[in-house]
């Protein structure tokens, strides 16, 4: 009931999904129709052997050893999750772990946040990420060098690198401005999210499954052998995450539209813009 009513809110959302862009729509429709025996083996196999547990308490290195007996049981699960429109509750447990990044341990600005999810979830998530993301990557903005295949910060630089080269033989200079996304991952809005998706052809049942995996996740921290009471998220990207990265690009994807008298580059969330200044009023562009 809560889901058909977040899903009718966001449908009212007075967003067009594209904002401009021409080039942000799929022709067809995207949507992902089943998982087979194949695509359930391969998530598995790339699983790290560790010792770490979430909420479930159940470590990746089991799953891999009794890999044989658990392919055609989460197989079933996994086709019943997208038939029922419905991500299994248990599955969006996450385990918080606040690990001291510098400086004084006393002070909790200090810790930056360790998410441990179910390694179901991960199998799962990484299935539907590369069902999705091979009919999504076309339309990725081609500034966009984040989670992206082939593409790193390296490949960002050498592009700024040229653009730099060809600004001086032209005889001009190019000033860069830096930017930030300040909890960029944890401040996005699922109703947006969602509409943006609709507007690049994604299917319904998509929509609603997505709607099912990003609402009502249950976080809990762990400190020592302390447990926080269970919160939950009512906004971002689940950190931790094999779908939420991809989920974050798409939602920033036509940003690169907005900027039409300079150039920009991104990696995930860091946003570098350029253009090459020859007069004064230059910069003012």
């Amino acid at each position: 009931m809560h889901l058909l009513i977040i899903l009718v809110l966001f449908s009212s959302l007075a967003f067009d999904g594209n904002d401009g862009c021409k080039s942000d729509c799929v022709g067809d429709l995207v949507k992902i129709e089943n998982v087979t025996y194949g695509n359930v083996v391969l998530p598995i196999s790339e699983l790290k052997s560790s010792l770490t547990v979430g909420v479930d308490n159940i470590p990746s290195f089991i799953i891999k050893g009794c890999s044989e007996f658990l392919i055609y049981p989460l197989l079933v699960l996994f086709n019943f999750s997208l038939r029922t429109k419905v991500f299994p509750e248990v599955w969006k447990q996450t385990k918080i772990i606040p690990v001291c990044k510098k400086g004084d341990a006393q002070n909790y600005k200090n810790y930056r946040p360790i998410a441990i999810l179910s390694p179901f979830s991960k199998i799962f998530e990484s299935i539907i990420h590369k069902k999705l993301y091979n009919q999504v990557k076309n339309i990725i903005s081609t500034s966009q060098h984040g989670f992206i295949p082939k593409l790193s910060t390296t490949t960002n630089l050498f592009c700024l690198t040229d653009k730099i080269i060809s600004s001086f033989d032209s005889g001009s200079q190019l000033d860069a401005i830096y930017t930030d996304f300040s909890k960029a991952f944890d401040s996005i809005d699922f109703g947006i999210l969602l509409k943006k998706l609709q507007g690049i052809g994604s299917h319904v049942n998509l929509i609603v499954w997505l709607l099912s995996y990003l609402c009502k996740r249950s976080l809990y921290v762990y400190f020592y052998n302390a447990v926080s009471h269970e919160f939950t998220s009512t906004s971002g990207v689940p950190q931790g995450s094999n779908l939420g990265p991809l989920l974050f690009i798409l939602f920033i994807n036509d940003l690169t539209c907005v900027f039409k008298y300079s150039g920009c580059l991104l990696f995930a969330d860091d946003l570098k813009l350029f253009g090459s200044i020859r007069y004064d009023l230059d910069s003012v562009l």
